[in-house]
């Protein structure tokens, strides 16, 4: 095999996948870090998603997940569909769901109560600012922080990441070079829906 020349850029592959359907989640409940577990539906979802990556042929080398209970049952189920052994599943803290503060437990109804500032999306209302909850910088720390560990890893590697909506929507903004706005307005990833990227690596 041909070693690659010094600085020469290369891409992996990354898919990023979002925790499947959560007791919260169907009870419209904003969860933010609490421990909630996978509905009927969200365990069927996640089935679901490993098939899907089966039958499309794709290889996934490594899975990273979320140290919530939600992402690693999601990541689980579809390890065991996919065939890949506990060794290549990693926690990864960087990956956690947002704090969501003095939001966390309360009802998505109540966002305009608690929140100090907000944006309007066409698929949900982000409050960017609320009483003790993490904001959107600190997230995309996060998200700089771990895809600076996928840099450093083999490059060969094809990564599935199973994780949560806002820190996966600021780990593909950081990739796309997005702006954190634009990322909260375009981009939306549903329950158990994964999302294929390239990330690039320079050896």
């Amino acid at each position: 095999m041909l070693e690659q020349e010094p600085g020469h850029t290369t891409d992996r592959s990354l898919y990023i996948v979002r925790h499947a359907e959560c007791t919260d989640n169907a009870s419209n409940v904003l969860n933010g870090r609490r421990n909630t577990f996978l509905t009927e539906k969200g365990t069927k979802q996640a089935r679901q998603t490993g098939q899907e990556l089966k039958q499309s042929g794709i290889k996934i080398d490594r899975i990273y997940m979320s140290p919530q209970v939600r992402a690693q049952q999601t990541a689980l189920i579809i390890a065991r569909t996919i065939g890949i052994p506990y060794p290549k599943i990693e926690i990864c803290e960087e990956l956690q769901e947002r704090d969501f503060g003095i939001l966390t437990g309360k009802s998505i109804s109540e966002v305009d109560r608690y929140a100090t500032k907000i944006l309007p999306t066409d698929h949900i209302r982000y409050f960017l600012e609320a009483p003790q909850a993490e904001n959107f910088d600190s997230v995309r720390k996060r998200a700089q922080i771990f895809l600076s560990r996928l840099r450093s890893t083999r490059n060969s590697d094809t990564s599935l990441v199973v994780t949560h909506g806002d820190i996966g929507t600021m780990i593909v903004a950081e990739i796309m070079g997005l702006d954190t706005e634009t990322a909260l307005r375009n981009i939306y990833i549903r329950n158990s829906e994964y999302f294929p990227y390239k990330l690039p690596v320079t050896n």
